[in-house]
């Protein structure tokens, strides 16, 4: 049985929050920041490719462990 959903969000301008640091993580990020969203990623450490977007300002970077207060705001979560 299949799984798969489409889903089809316009998020310029939305808060979109990604817990973690990884390369799945800093995929999503780059993605959805060429989008227009408004990024930000949670995680105490982060790949290099994370930490190039946030130096970029392309992404927020906020280097904590998860917090439920991290989502305030946030239309999109990957979790």
């Amino acid at each position: 049985m299949s799984c798969d959903y489409p889903i089809m969000l316009d998020v310029a301008g939305r808060r979109c929050v990604i817990v973690g640091g990884g390369e799945v993580a800093a995929r999503k990020a780059s993605t959805l920041a060429a989008h227009g969203a408004d990024v930000l990623v949670v995680a105490p450490q982060s790949c290099e490719r994370i930490d190039q977007l946030a130096a970029s300002h392309h992404i927020a970077l906020v280097r904590e462990r998860f917090a439920p207060h991290h989502l305030d705001g946030a239309a999109l979560i990957f979790a």
